[in-house]
């Protein structure tokens, strides 16, 4: 007999076999034990009914095979006069044991799931009848009966169990949230740690409401909307009753292998790229940049910026090509989303904050972000600071600024901004879109070979991810690796040029990474 059938006529006969029970042993609470029981006994043995007509036959044998043994059972224990109240006395043992009793009790309720916990706490707490419970719940009164009946075996069950807390429960992760792409709205999703701390309980292997309570020492009733909110993020799958990560999250152990295998591997290969870069400074010299300080070293900080810049974007803009174009979420959010266990401790690279526009489109700015420099550089800029940009942007375009605007106190003071006799002008290069333009030419020898380079590192690097992710994610793994290895390769090589002095970090901060471009 198939498992649907068996449901179908258990439910039919629910009342039936508690009635059996009750006419037996007159006693209610003893009844539903009994039918509990007679129940269970019949889903674990289904399976061996040939025939659907012998169903409630082989229902009846089950009935009163399983009551001779309770009748069995009930002879080997001690009897006792059940109208002699005797004395009674709490003690401090029998209230302890009590209050633990009722600890267990609530931990197994706080990780049912939803339909279990209602079902039980409308009935028992609340004490609304079958008929009620069935009406509100949109069920028919069997169902009811038959889940009470299954959650008393569930909660007796639990509460014998010896279950442990984990991990999770008590050092929390934390997640860090990255992106490679147009706009990313999922960041928002983890600036609370219990989101985070749900993908890494569902990482591994799916797991129900019931194993992430127990992970993480949280409740499944304010577990459910979290889960929910997930599922329809598109970050976790649901499938039945258990949960799965669906994105990738980089592991310190993971990201430890990966920078020193890369930085072995580029240590090797950037002879030649220093040499060539080193013969393009002539050239470079001679471009008229807007307030730049044209000494060798600040010249070779503006040569590798823009040489790394165009090597990323052009082999990113190959692997979106690869990969059919930017992932779309349904939020509304066009990127590549992944995430870190480590808190980006071992990324290099903070970010290129790529064309940033005034509000007329006059000028731009760009923001080189890598680690190799971050202690060194006045200006460590957000996505929400479009209002700094703009004004960057007009003053280097020349264009009349507000001179109470406090942004541009700000700036003055933390010399991104100059003023000098009521003269406003930027304190970083500035090109025109022409001399970026024959900047970027005279690159690009420079930036095919930096791409060769990164090529031969990532291509070989990437099948290293998959030692460190699960099974299911593998695919996922080695497209974020295209990307993460691009990324990682830039800012480890930005690392060595200046560990081995071919770039001489500035004595304070300043405005090392940033340019202006008038369109």
């Amino acid at each position: 007999m198939d498992t649907s059938t068996m449901y179908e006529l258990l439910c039919d006969s629910m009342d039936n076999l508690y009635a059996f029970a009750l006419s037996r042993l007159g006693n209610t609470v003893l009844a539903e034990d009994l039918a509990s029981e007679i129940i269970l006994q019949i889903i674990k043995s289904h399976k061996s009914i040939k025939n659907d007509d012998a169903f409630f036959g082989f229902m009846w044998a089950v009935a009163s095979n399983t009551y001779k043994k309770y009748l069995r059972q009930q002879r080997h224990e001690a009897s006792y006069n059940c109208n002699f109240m005797g004395i009674h006395y709490e003690t401090p043992e029998n209230i302890v044991e009590d209050n633990e009793q009722i600890i267990l009790l609530r931990r197994e309720l706080s990780m049912m799931s939803k339909k279990y916990r209602d079902i039980t706490v409308k009935y028992y707490i609340n004490g609304m009848s079958y008929k009620d419970i069935a009406s509100e719940l949109n069920i028919s009164m069997d169902n009811v009966r038959y889940t009470l009946f299954k959650v008393r075996r569930i909660l007796k069950e639990g509460i014998e169990m010896e279950r442990k807390y984990g991990e999770q429960s008590y050092n929390p992760k934390t997640f860090a949230p990255d992106s490679w792409g147009n706009s990313c709205y999922l960041a928002d999703l983890f600036k609370r740690r219990l989101p985070g701390n749900i993908l890494f309980a569902a990482y591994k292997k799916p797991a129900t409401i019931a194993d992430i309570s127990l992970e993480l020492g949280v409740s499944s009733a304010y577990l459910e909307d979290e889960l929910d909110i997930l599922v329809n993020a598109g970050v976790v799958k649901k499938n039945n009753d258990k949960y799965l990560t669906d994105i990738v999250i980089l592991t310190d152990e993971f990201e430890r292998a990966r920078n020193e295998y890369v930085k072995k591997e580029l240590a090797s290969s950037i002879g030649e790229i220093v040499k060539n870069a080193k013969n393009v400074l002539g050239k470079v010299s001679s471009l008229n940049i807007s307030y730049c300080d044209k000494n060798e070293n600040r010249l070779m900080w503006l040569i590798y910026f823009e040489a790394l810049k165009l090597a990323l974007w052009e082999r990113n803009s190959r692997n979106w090509e690869a990969i059919g174009g930017v992932p779309k979420w349904p939020d509304g959010s066009e990127t590549l989303f992944y995430g870190h266990d480590s808190n980006f401790r071992h990324s290099r690279f903070n970010g290129i904050y790529g064309q940033w526009e005034n509000k007329s489109k006059t000028a731009y700015a760009t923001v080189f972000n890598y680690k190799a420099f971050e202690n060194h550089q006045n200006f460590q800029p957000k996505w929400e600071d479009a209002e700094t940009f703009n004004i960057m942007c007009d003053i280097a375009a020349g264009i009349t600024v507000d001179t109470d605007n406090l942004e541009l106190v700000r700036l003055i003071d933390e010399n991104i901004i100059i003023s000098e006799n009521g003269v406003l002008s930027p304190a970083f290069p500035v090109f025109t879109s022409t001399e970026l333009k024959k900047f970027d030419k005279i690159l690009q020898p420079l930036v095919k070979q930096v791409i060769c380079v990164i090529d031969a590192v990532s291509d070989k690097a990437t099948a290293l991810i998959d030692d460190y992710v699960p099974r299911h994610l593998k695919q996922k793994a080695r497209t974020i690796a295209k990307f993460d290895f691009s990324i990682t390769a830039v800012g480890l090589f930005m690392d060595i040029l200046v560990e081995r002095g071919i770039l001489i970090l500035p004595n304070s901060k300043t405005n090392l990474g940033i340019i202006g471009v008038i369109q």
